[in-house]
């Protein structure tokens, strides 16, 4: 099995991954409180949780979100390195624009959002497209001005497409797109998660 089909068939577990790790981990949480018994007998109203309790009704709520954050950045990850093997041809930079704005999950932290638009031609069919690299199309402010001083308007740039759909493009074969926002709400969630879990054993040591 040479290197293509190893990152296709990464590419396709790690897509299927990303619609069922949601379910499965609720369920997993699901199953786990129903064999422990821990919520038997307990009133959901007008009674503090334990903390053990807590980690259950919020690995619930957070576990599905982070694992499906999870298999996203893995996914756009398989699809930049499946990227590297696919046929280039020349296209050319028709628009880019950059926008800085505070990032809502780190407010102290600028992030930057790409708008390219890049044009090519394949077997006479004309085609636009506007992904730089696979993922959210965010990244620090400093490759941000980065990338758009590279794919200047006008200029010609390489252009990666997927031969079996060729509207499917990139310009960039790197991965940092794919993991720089999905890490950051991965992190988030599992901060405000350990936030309430330790506020609820605290108060439960307390009381």
């Amino acid at each position: 099995m040479n290197d293509f089909d190893v990152d296709y068939r990464k590419r396709t577990w790690w897509y299927l991954a990303l619609w069922l790790s949601p379910p499965l981990v609720l369920a997993l949480v699901t199953f786990v409180s129903l064999i422990s018994g821990i919520f038997d007998g307990l009133p959901l109203v007008g009674q503090q949780v334990t903390w053990q309790q807590g980690a259950l009704i919020l690995g619930a709520m957070f576990g599905p979100v982070v694992a499906g954050c999870y298999c996203h950045m893995m996914w756009n990850r398989a699809r930049a390195r499946l990227s590297r093997n696919w046929p280039q041809v020349d296209g050319y930079i028709e628009s880019n624009r950059i926008y800085e704005y505070q990032d809502w999950l780190v407010p102290w932290r600028r992030v930057s959002r790409l708008k390219i638009t890049y044009r090519y031609t394949i077997d006479a069919c004309d085609y636009v497209g506007h992904r730089v690299q696979f993922g959210f199309q965010l990244i620090s402010p400093e490759i941000g001005k980065t990338l758009v001083a590279r794919f200047a308007i006008g200029a010609q740039a390489p252009v990666r497409y997927d031969p079996k759909a060729p509207d499917d493009a990139v310009l960039d074969c790197a991965d940092q797109m794919a993991s720089y926002r999905s890490k950051a709400v991965i992190w988030y969630f599992l901060a405000v998660y350990a936030f309430f879990i330790v506020g609820l054993a605290i108060s439960s040591a307390i009381s």
